[in-house]
């Protein structure tokens, strides 16, 4: 009798709210505050059995999620250490940290906080009330500018220092354009000016080079960047696109930011909805990918939800909603081609086989030539 769910198109769909967690896996985030929702297991209480010569596909047949995350979160992008020293890198000041509270920042509210830091720590630590940084969004060309007037000295944004948690991509200094070819720990990004001219310039851990060397005639406005060492500000840079991540698909997605290697994502999410609203797949928005899963029994299922580099993302305790569709299929044989050689040699022992009587040991040879013949997908 022909199985009814692989001779049809019926379809099973599980539906999983992060509310109804069997288990919570993200762990405190930090002291004070709940766990993040975005990390949860389901223990199924009736497991999904695949037939024998059968194989499960799975999709992501719709999914639910508020868009209450922050474009800046702790732990991914909230933090900018700087510091000074004199233009032959001598008198090197502590350096200071800004750190941003979690939330949404356009980018005049990043240049505001970045400009009360920066010209805080820099009258502290010169003892004047003197203001010598100033920075700008440039709306023509999407990129912000700079400049540091105070004669003999340097002010280094440190980004190697904290390189997991800083915000240089939001603020133009993406890898692509900032200094290439890229180096291992990156670059520091240096404002300074002589007597006679104001300059920007990269640090790659052993030499300070210039790419902007503008005289004081020429203008004490933030400089611009004529040879493109910089990027387009995007203060979204970290939450383009959400990826759902399970522990059923090991074997079916590759990555390319983990070397092309096979990864759990299920599903990349795009961002569609403004901040507030919610982000939303449904049957209705047409091609879905299935994937084919290597597995003969599902008893429980992990979703994770993350951002590009895999850092959970934060709904700020609110739950998410997916659903999954499993759909059931005979499992496809792909017939191996056999060499005349392995034709010729197989017609010998056969003959052997048979013309000595030996029944049982014919029957094994048949057998197991049949199984040379087909593989699993």
């Amino acid at each position: 009798m022909a199985n009814v769910e692989t001779s049809t198109d019926a379809s099973r769909v599980i539906y999983l709210d992060s509310s109804d967690a069997t288990q919570n896996l993200s762990g405190i985030a930090t002291a004070g505050k709940s766990k993040k929702t975005t990390d949860v297991q389901f223990q199924l209480e009736e497991p999904i059995v695949v037939p024998a010569h059968h194989t499960i596909l799975v999709s992501l047949h719709s999914c639910a999620i508020p868009y209450s995350f922050y474009n800046f979160q702790t732990g991914r992008n909230t933090k900018l250490t700087f510091g000074f020293q004199d233009t032959d890198n001598t008198n090197v000041s502590g350096s200071s940290t800004l750190t941003l509270e979690e939330g949404n920042y356009n980018i005049q509210d990043l240049l505001d906080r970045i400009t009360t830091a920066v010209v805080a720590h820099d009258q502290s630590v010169h003892s004047d009330s003197a203001t010598h940084f100033e920075c700008s969004f440039n709306p023509s060309t999407l990129k912000c500018e700079w400049i540091y007037r105070r004669q003999d000295r340097r002010l280094v944004f440190r980004f190697r220092s904290n390189q997991d948690t800083n915000f240089k991509e939001e603020i133009g200094f993406a890898e692509n354009c900032f200094v290439q070819p890229e180096v291992d720990g990156g670059y520091d990004f240096f404002m300074d000016a002589t007597s006679t001219h104001y300059r920007l310039g990269y640090f790659d851990g052993a030499t300070y080079t210039l790419f902007v060397n503008q005289l004081h005639s020429d203008g004490t406005s933030p400089l611009s960047d004529p040879d493109q060492f910089f990027s387009v500000v995007d203060v979204n840079f970290h939450i383009r696109s959400l990826y759902l991540r399970s522990n059923i698909t090991q074997h079916s997605v590759l990555d390319s930011s983990i070397g092309s290697r096979f990864s759990n994502i299920l599903a990349r999410i795009p961002i569609n909805s403004a901040s507030g609203g919610e982000l939303v797949i449904s049957p209705s928005d047409g091609a879905v990918h299935t994937l084919m899963l290597k597995v003969r029994e599902i008893t429980f299922i992990n979703i994770r939800l993350t951002d590009k580099q895999n850092k959970l993302i934060d709904l700020n305790g609110l739950d998410f909603t997916v659903a999954l569709q499993f759909d059931f299929i005979e499992t496809p044989q792909v017939q191996v081609p056999v060499s005349i050689r392995d034709k010729v040699e197989a017609k010998k022992i056969h003959n052997f086989l048979k013309s000595t009587g030996k029944e049982a040991e014919l029957k094994a040879f048949l057998e197991d030539e049949q199984n040379k013949k087909f593989i699993n997908v």
